[in-house]
């Protein structure tokens, strides 16, 4: 464990105890009280005399959707409580969000019924009027109709995020917008991991964590477990206790980097030089596997110079230089690595050639001044990889930059140089498993040629640029489980751009989130537990149940049923006849889960399905996901995330760089060599609390009791040159805007930088909104948020909303 005179910056057990005891202070500061709510809350597994224990999903986007019982009695919810798998005990579990769902489902913020901003009151005002779901379905099918007839089909777009991800809603609103003929404002949370994960196939696979006991070290790049997944700290702990070392990479001095076995503070957006050092160093010592990388990535296909393609045979296979002679890339028993060849006058390298030649100018020594790391520690991480299998665990921190994709790409790279991949103990990445085995054709019902844009590229639209080279107006819009405003960089550019360039804004939500107080429309939407659905998404390679435990209280309504009945209002209704269950069972019912013998009935009574085998789930062992089923750190014909299209077109020398998407690039704002830091010189880090997920749980008083208000965690050094007191309100502020939270002393955060929570909703700050200060810019090939890509300086705040 790095001590308090590390060259880290790191600290001792005593004085993180200190930091522990601020917080606690903190919260002693607002009255918060001795956390009583959760003292007395038991959770219970037992059903009780006269209750009923619905069998549920917990779906708030946090990669557990665990498996939970809800409590009903007399037709309401009274606790929940986690669900017991026999089968796999190991994801039986349930965290302190999941027990409070009551107080989401009861709760004074909860939407209870339609409600339409008062005419001639300014959005935000809060003034609103109550109105029938008849009024409501009739004034959002008349302004379809209009904004479509004036503008064009995109003009209306609909939005979600990450909210609900249930299987039937998601495809009924996927059919709705298809046979509207609607836009579709796509999400940009955490999604460079997809740009990256091309690489493989698929960014989002990595082995699953019960693979981590079979490690003889766990690396976590940037990702606090122990708080943003916290039903995955138990995975880490076993291997740990098994005699797996844990090393945390990462700015802060994090709760799972006070569990580790060692802690490595990095400069903020520097993830990818280390990545680069430790190739050079593996390089150096001749430790690549060239086995692996002959047979298992493009490292030997031959590039041409003049056009970027690999070279090919007149079959079309991938050639390769072997001794003096070209063969194809499967028939070569022993491929040359690092080679140049002319043909036909056309000069030609080794991918992996190409690829060297970039990462060799970044040394050891300059990788270390870069990224604040001693070259001995960056020796001690190629020594780990080297000695043994490391399950490398990427966390969002580093991915939410400007250069994250590179990053992540990077770690790929490290990882396939020595061999570091496929193999029990040995993976790199992240694992969100995404399992297609449901009717996914059920959204397109109609040929659908309507085009998609990038929720942050929202503001350029706005603002008259042109998609793909055409006019795009977008004048109305409909949000659903989606609070970007909250979720998004720089809430400036929706308040004073976004939303002033449309006629017309719909948002369907359970609470009155900072979106839906921009709205013009709010209609009630049914929480998780109010609706029958299922899951194929989460860490576990399952698919589950989740029963409709209760009726939507007050007049709020199940999405399903709010899609059913526009579709009815727009002369669509047929296509949306079935009930629920039916829907359920239509999407479940498809080849691949009958081929395994799981039908709809199975899913209901079992409640819990796995996909992938009994056995652990070992990410890509033999080929990878790609169209040559090697891993491809190099890219022929580079394209944008997803296939998205954006306002601005790459250039082609843009475009002629991508095909080596592994480079270093500065973060776009959070740089230490950026001049705009002498003027904003810290950098504004934000972290994944467990008291929320994005913006999720934001009205559970429970929650509330330990974590009372937003506050910004301040290294002292940095607080004391400012005046900044240590539990005294602080006021973080740049050129986009300012935000005021409660000042943590915390020895835990590195010099120079400051941390938030996030997730606050504007109206519980004392001014301001964290969002307000977050960098707008994005990359055109990943069209992600750079959430801390972000620098600021900060002042103390006064009571009456002053700056000293």
């Amino acid at each position: 464990m790095s001590g308090a005179n590390s060259p880290q910056g790191g600290l001792t057990r005593r004085s993180f105890l200190r930091t522990t005891a601020a917080v606690t202070g903190a919260a002693a500061l607002t009255g918060a009280g001795s956390m009583t709510a959760l003292a007395e809350y038991n959770p219970g597994q037992v059903e009780a005399e006269g209750e009923h224990l619905a069998r549920c999903v917990c779906r708030p986007n946090c990669f557990g959707y665990c498996n939970i019982n809800v409590h009903v009695r007399d037709g309401k919810v009274v606790k929940t409580s986690k669900r017991e798998l026999p089968e796999f005990p190991e994801y039986s579990r349930i965290c302190q969000r999941g027990l409070t769902h009551v107080e989401r489902i009861y709760n004074e913020e909860r939407l209870k019924y339609p409600m339409r901003r008062v005419e001639g009151t300014d959005r935000g005002a809060g003034e609103w009027e109550r109105v029938s779901w008849d009024e409501a379905i009739d004034e959002i099918a008349t302004k379809i109709t209009e904004t479509q007839d004036k503008y064009g089909k995109q003009a209306v777009a609909f939005c979600s995020l990450t909210g609900n991800y249930g299987t039937a809603v998601t495809a009924m609103y996927n059919r709705l917008k298809c046979l509207l003929g609607v836009s579709t404002a796509q999400p940009c949370n955490d999604i460079a991991i997809g740009y990256a994960g091309k690489i493989i196939g698929d960014g989002n696979d990595a082995n699953e964590l019960t693979d981590a006991v079979n490690a003889d070290t766990i690396i976590v790049y940037g990702a606090n477990i122990t708080d943003a997944q916290v039903h995955h700290w138990h995975h880490l702990k076993k291997a740990q206790a098994n005699g797996t070392k844990i090393v945390v990479v990462d700015p802060s001095y994090t709760v799972i980097a006070s569990k580790a076995d060692r802690w490595i503070s990095i400069r903020p957006g520097s993830d990818t030089l280390l990545y680069f050092g430790m190739m050079n160093i593996m390089m150096e010592r001749g430790a690549i596997d060239e086995e692996f990388m002959a047979n298992r990535t493009v490292a030997p296909f031959l590039v041409r110079e003049d056009d970027g393609a690999f070279l090919r045979d007149d079959a079309g296979n991938c050639l390769v230089l072997e001794g003096d002679s070209l063969k194809a890339a499967d028939e070569a028993a022993k491929p040359e690595l690092f080679a140049e060849y002319v043909v036909d006058g056309v000069k030609c390298s080794t991918a992996l050639k190409l690829q060297m030649d970039i990462i060799a100018e970044w040394t050891p020594e300059i990788v270390s001044e870069k990224t604040d790391i001693p070259v001995e520690t960056i020796n001690e991480l190629v020594d780990y990889y080297l000695s043994g299998s490391v399950y490398a665990i990427l966390g969002y921190g580093p991915l939410n930059y400007q250069n994250g994709a590179q990053m992540a790409a990077a770690g790929f790279m490290t990882s396939f140089l020595c061999g570091n991949y496929g193999k029990p103990g040995s993976t790199y990445g992240m694992l969100w498993s995404f399992y297609m085995g449901y009717d996914y054709t059920y959204g397109s019902p109609v040929a659908n040629t309507t085009m998609s844009f990038s929720t942050i590229d929202w503001v350029n639209i706005a603002q008259g640029s042109k998609l793909m080279g055409q006019d795009f107006p977008v004048k109305m819009a409909y949000f659903y489980f989606a609070n970007p405003v909250n979720t998004a960089p720089n809430v400036s550019d929706w308040r004073d751009i976004i939303f002033p360039s449309l006629d017309y804004i719909v948002v369907a939500d359970s609470a009155m989130t900072d979106t839906a107080r921009f709205a013009d429309l709010v209609l009630p939407a049914a929480q998780h537990f109010e609706c029958e659905d299922f899951t194929t998404a989460s860490c576990t390679f399952s698919m589950s149940y989740n029963e409709k435990a209760i009726d939507p209280p007050f007049e709020a309504k199940s999405d399903c049923d709010i899609v059913r009945i526009i579709a009815d209002k727009m002369g669509l209704g047929g296509y949306f006849e079935e009930d629920d269950e039916e829907l359920c069972r239509r999407l479940f019912e498809v080849p691949s889960n009958l081929e395994m013998g799981y039908s709809w009935e199975n899913l209901k009574e079992k409640g819990f399905l796995r996909w992938a085998p009994k056995e652990t789930h070992i990410a890509y062992p033999e080929k990878f996901g790609t169209a040559t089923g090697r891993a491809e750190f190099y890219t022929e014909t580079p394209k944008a995330n997803f296939g998205r299209v954006g306002t601005r077109v790459p250039t082609e020398e843009e475009v002629q760089r991508e095909h080596l998407m592994i480079r270093w690039e500065e973060p776009s704002e959070n740089w230490y060599e950026n001049e705009r830091m002498k003027e904003y010189p810290l950098s504004f880090l934000s972290f994944r609390g467990r008291f929320r997920v994005h913006s999720q749980y934001f009205t559970v008083g429970i929650l509330h009791e330990i974590d009372p208000e937003p506050i910004l965690y301040v290294n002292p050094i940095d607080a004391q040159a400012r005046g900044v007191e240590d539990g005294g309100y602080v006021e973080a502020f740049n050129d986009r805007g300012h935000a005021v939270g409660r000042a943590v002393y915390s020895e835990g955060i590195r010099p120079g930088t400051v941390a938030y929570p996030k997730g606050w909703q504007i109206s519980q700050h004392k001014a301001g909104s964290w969002s307000e200060l977050l960098n707008p810019d994005f990359s055109l090939w990943t069209h992600a948020n750079n959430f801390p890509d972000c620098i600021c300086d900060i002042r103390p705040w006064n009571e009456e909303g002053e700056n000293r």
